[in-house]
This record gives structure tokens, sequence and C-alpha cells, in this order.
């Protein structure tokens, strides 16, 4: 199957902490002063998914390399193959083509246990050479 970059936009709610004499001036400065640092804890504002483009050739050509629609290209031998793989706050998750996913974040127990090779082995296992 193959890859497409799509452009996406969405919103998230947030709070900063702003040194100021008065709420106003602190509204303002959060407002307008560019240095301040985005929030550590955004959330998610639900139905502000959207497609930061909706021209499929603009899509195609600023986001993909002008790549051309085509058959799908063969899965591999157990029609699962890893799509993506990112941490969110120590935690990680896996995305897999068919539609599966898997998170896993350290708790106590395991939180020793920081070796990729040693959590995740199973999920990628080695080829012999």
């Amino acid at each position: 199957m193959k890859r497409w970059i799509i452009p996406v936009t969405y919103e998230v709610y947030g709070t900063v902490t702003v040194a100021a004499n008065t709420l106003e001036e602190a509204m303002d400065i959060a407002l307008n002063d560019g240095s301040i640092p985005l929030p550590d804890d955004p959330e998610y504002l639900d139905d502000t998914w959207d497609l930061a483009a909706h021209d499929p050739e603009d899509i195609r050509r600023d986001y993909n390399d002008g790549q051309e629609d085509g058959p799908e290209e063969e899965p591999d031998e157990d029609g699962v193959e890893l799509v993506e793989s990112f941490t969110d706050s120590n935690e990680f998750h896996f995305v897999y083509n068919p539609s599966e996913a898997f998170s896993w974040s350290p708790t106590e127990e395991n939180e020793e246990e920081r070796d990729p090779d040693e959590m995740f082995g199973f999920l990628f296992p080695k080829e012999e050479v």
C-alpha cells in the first residue's frame, strides 16, 4: 500500500503562566508575546481535526513529491506492517496496517526495562544472518 503525507490541522487547549501586574496585562502578554513556550499539557479540542489542504493535486505536489496513484503494493508475508511508531509523554505507540494499534507505558514494575529490544523484540523479530 502506498504511503501518503496528508497535511492536517487541529486545535489544542492548554494553559501558560504569565508574570504581569494585572490580569489584562497578562492576557495581552499571553496573546502577543511570541516568546512564551507552548503549554506542557495540551488537550485536543474535539471536532477540530481537518485537512490543511483540500486539493489532491496540491497535496500530491507539495507533500508527496508528485507520487502517482497506482496499484497497491504487496504487504509483508504476514499481512501486517509497522506504519508508525512514536513516543508521547513516556508512552510508546505503534500503529500497524491493517488498522491495529499497540501502546505501552512504563510503570514502577517495568520502568527499568527501557531497552527497546527487550520490550518490543517480539514485535520486530531480528532476521537471522
